[in-house]
């Protein structure tokens, strides 16, 4: 963006004419406006005119894109050599522009050369005649140029669904570096609204802005949960050149423009010709926006749902059966590792002995150890349940049972009770000798002997 201060601006006298006039060569009363700074935007080459504080009542007011310069002699005195600029400016065609410093006049010239050769290029410089960049939305549509630029955009994007094109647009935005809160015209071609084509993800929507002049995107932006349109206020504050253009420079207001911020922080503004193509990108990009947050509100609960998950298999780890599990395994891998070092160590002891009875000698002994470790184990179990429950041996009634003589078994039977009797004192007791006699008695085959004691 390139300023010149001190710029008189005037109007033809009775009204706009034909863009195609040429003015210099006529006769035309110019009514001059005011005198203030004048901001020509280097890339779309759109003129944006501010008056001066002393001038009141007279608001900012942008003067259209610029297309053509004619010098003519100044007839204003203190002032400088004056220029006609032809613009594409539906209220103001024309304009005349008197500059008060020689260095802004040859600035200004130099810019307006680019502008007239752009004006007079068609579509990545290619010949013919350049559409007008502030044309309707009912010519942009029906024009080559548009149709042009919309096939351009979907062969850019295989990977995409048929892209959503808006043409007619302008691109309003921060200063590229320079102050980021002054808003000016980063570009005029068609808004696009990108899908991807992979059904097993959803919310991955982008947005994108194509420049008629340009084969890249001049601004390519994610569509999230933070993504933000809104309708621009119908206001005529001259501090954002896209109110003061759209209030402006398209008859009664027309147009939609809506701001949009993907992120939150910076603002651009897409600015329509034409109502119903507007409210219809508004609808398109809301309805992704939602589609984006619910996206993410679902992702969201399934990692939630995962990280519960994972909690509860922690807890069922640590259950009793689990840890009765992890405590079998592990004794299990002892009990093996002990029978490894058994083994090796027989075989250190004798290393001429052939494998196949080492292993045998291993197992054998093995199960040797199991055998005598059941035996403590249930001996130990007997000790036990004689302590607690004060009863006889299993064992004892069983070496009983194995003599002949009833005589005998009567006597070591009396002689069990009698043992449990002083170890256990105040013992009531197992129950009378008779029907201890009459179980052993059975036990032993003799049928019931209980009569003989």
């Amino acid at each position: 963006m390139r300023g010149f201060p001190g710029v008189t601006v005037g109007f033809p006298a009775g009204g706009a004419r034909p863009a195609n006039v040429d003015w210099s060569s006529m006769n035309t009363n110019w009514v001059i406006w005011a005198t203030g700074e004048l901001r020509l935007d280097t890339a779309s080459f759109a003129l944006f005119f501010t008056p001066d504080g002393g001038a009141r009542g007279l608001a900012a007011k942008p003067l259209g894109c610029l297309q053509k310069v004619v010098p003519m002699p100044s007839v204003i005195p203190g002032e400088g050599r004056s220029f006609i600029a032809t613009t594409n400016d539906h209220v103001h065609g024309a304009v005349r522009l008197g500059f008060s410093r020689p260095a802004d006049e040859d600035a200004f010239l130099v810019i307006a050369q680019g502008a007239e050769a752009a004006s007079s290029g068609r579509f990545f410089d290619q010949p013919g005649r350049r559409s007008s960049m502030c044309a309707s939305a009912a010519n942009i549509e029906a024009s080559d140029r548009a149709d042009e630029l919309t096939m351009h955009i979907r062969e850019q994007h295989p990977d995409k669904w048929l892209p959503l094109v808006c043409a007619g647009c302008e691109l309003y935005g921060p200063q590229p570096g320079g102050d980021p809160s002054v808003e000016v015209l980063l570009g005029r071609g068609a808004v696009v609204l990108l899908d991807p084509k992979d059904l097993n993800r959803v919310g991955n929507f982008e947005i994108a802005f194509y420049d008629e002049s340009s084969p890249s995107p001049l601004l390519r932006m994610p569509i999230g949960s933070h993504t933000s349109v809104m309708l621009q206020p119908q206001d005529n504050s001259a501090e954002r050149l896209s109110v003061a253009r759209r209030m402006s420079a398209r008859p009664a207001g027309a147009g939609a423009a809506y701001d949009f911020t993907s992120n939150g922080t910076d603002v651009f503004t897409f600015s329509f010709d034409c109502d119903i193509i507007g409210d219809s990108f508004a609808r398109d990009l809301t309805v992704r926006v939602k589609l984006a947050a619910l996206s993410q509100k679902t992702w969201r609960g399934k990692r939630a749902v995962a990280g519960l998950q994972g909690e509860l298999d922690a807890m069922r780890s640590r259950g009793i059966f689990a840890t009765i599990r992890r405590w079998c395994a592990q004794v299990l891998l002892v009990c093996c590792i002990l029978l490894a070092m058994h083994g090796s160590t027989l075989y250190m002891a004798e290393p001429e002995r052939p494998l196949g009875d080492l292993a045998q000698k291993t197992m054998s002994d093995a199960f040797n150890f199991v055998a005598l470790a059941t035996t403590t184990v249930k001996d130990a179990g007997a000790r036990v349940c004689q302590m607690t429950a004060h009863s006889v041996s299993t064992a004892d009634l069983q070496r009983c049972t194995t003599l002949f003589d009833s005589y005998e078994i009567r006597d070591c039977v009396n002689g069990l009770v009698e043992t449990r009797n002083t170890t256990y004192p105040g013992f009531a007791g197992l129950g009378d000798l008779s029907s201890i006699s009459e179980s052993i008695g059975n036990a032993a085959g003799f049928g019931s002997f209980s009569s003989t004691f």
